[in-house]
């Protein structure tokens, strides 16, 4: 999964620390690990490109720099949100 965010670097030269993205990525990590996706709720279809989507609404409400979320099927195939 890739988390791509955009922005303009502050006085560290970051647009964000990994801290913060780590932070907001913990819960969500820790919600779908070893589940079976269709069984949770938000995840009724749980194809590349709607998971993507759950993930990246989740994920917006925390970090402000957030511009898309890639999630990998193989290492040529993707789904991304938004597209």
């Amino acid at each position: 999964m890739e988390i791509i965010c955009e922005g303009e670097p502050d006085e560290r030269g970051m647009v964000i620390d990994y801290f913060e993205i780590d932070e907001a990525w913990a819960p969500i990590y820790a919600t779908i690990d070893h589940r079976l996706l269709n069984e949770l709720d938000g995840f009724d279809n749980p194809t590349t490109e709607n998971v993507a989507r759950v993930i990246f609404d989740t994920l917006k409400m925390s970090i402000r720099c957030l511009v898309r979320v890639r999630l990998s099927e193989t290492h040529d195939e993707w789904g991304e949100y938004p597209a």
